[in-house]
């Protein structure tokens, strides 16, 4: 495709169209300049649908983007964002790329998902790569959907990822972030990823998965790494109330995973709502696969909930050392 592609509504009320684009040979799908919009018209509706996809034929195909955007956003007073979605064996991009699903008003941040399955095919949501934007109204709303599934490493600066619940109230983001996706692959993330909800909003999810190898561990909190984030991990619910989300790190290798200390993983509920889950998984890969997990300095792993219940901690690989508290069972 040479040029720009565009299925938003008109100046009336309506919601954005779509725009598909499927490959089910074997070959690739390359997009230049990567410009499409799917939004809505100007008096108002939620935002389109996006596809790009590679990976319906026997061989999965390449997708090459020029530098550009993808644009499902909503428009209006109170409306959700769209959803944009790209699939390849490998994802090559020619530049920044801005992929945008965003709620207005009071409308719920829209859904990102690109995934790449070839061995050692790298991708960058930072500077010159893909900048992600899912986030809901001004207002409030819920935070949006986002999954990045690298086929090798993946490295997220957290300033191009944008999917945070509103400001007034909303339920927690949802981030689904996988390196490694055919092999080896390492996941960096340049600071601390909450999906805090707000207001009476619950917690969302964390969800990480990588695959590296021995004496390579996942850190948490232990500075800026090839294999970290550096930072903490959250999924509390809002001030207001709600439930506790999820955290989860797997590791499909050997490396394991390293917390600096108990305190930097919290899935908390407020009020008399159930507590959230903290998953650390280092044998993702299976018994012959199971690495270490670890926290440096100890401490109480917490997964409290207030009248509603304790939480849920779940550990698994070759080692643990440290305590935890759920305030139920484990």
């Amino acid at each position: 495709v040479s040029g720009s592609l565009i299925a938003s509504a008109g100046a009336g009320g309506r919601a954005g169209g779509a725009v598909s684009i499927v490959h089910k040979g074997t070959g690739r799908i390359r997009v230049t300049p990567a410009n499409i919009a799917v939004s809505a018209g100007a008096a108002g509706g939620a935002g389109g649908t996006i596809t790009i996809d590679a990976t319906q034929g026997v061989t999965p195909g390449v997708v090459t983007l020029a530098a550009g955007t993808l644009s499902a956003n909503a428009s209006g007073a109170n409306f959700n964002g769209g959803a944009v979605t790209v699939l390849g064996s490998s994802l090559t991009l020619g530049g920044a790329v801005n992929l945008n699903a965003n709620g207005t008003g009071t409308g719920n941040g829209g859904t990102i998902n690109v995934r790449s399955s070839a061995l050692g095919n790298n991708i960058t949501v930072g500077a010159g790569g893909l900048n992600i934007s899912a986030i809901p109204g001004a207002t409030s709303g819920n935070g949006g959907t986002v999954t990045v599934q690298a086929g090798g490493n993946l490295t997220v600066t957290n300033a191009n990822l944008q999917a945070a619940a509103g400001p007034g109230a909303g339920n927690g983001a949802i981030y689904n972030l996988t390196a490694g996706q055919s092999g080896t692959g390492s996941l960096s993330i340049s600071g601390a990823l909450n999906a805090n909800g707000i207001g009476a909003g619950n917690g969302g999810q964390v969800n990480l998965q990588m695959s590296s190898g021995a004496g390579t561990p996942f850190l948490v909190n232990q500075g800026a790494g090839a294999n970290a984030i550096n930072g903490t991990l959250a999924a509390n619910a809002g001030a207001g109330g709600g439930k506790g989300g999820t955290v989860s790190i797997v590791n499909n290798g050997l490396g394991g995973i390293s917390v600096n200390a108990a305190s930097d993983i919290t899935v908390s509920a407020t009020g008399a709502n159930q507590a959230g889950a903290i998953v650390l998984n280092a044998a993702g890969g299976g018994p012959l696969l199971a690495g270490p997990v670890s926290f440096n300095s100890g401490g109480t792993l917490n997964v409290d909930g207030g009248a509603g219940g304790g939480g849920f901690y779940g550990g698994g690989g070759g080692g643990y050392r440290g305590g935890y508290n759920n305030g139920g069972g484990y």
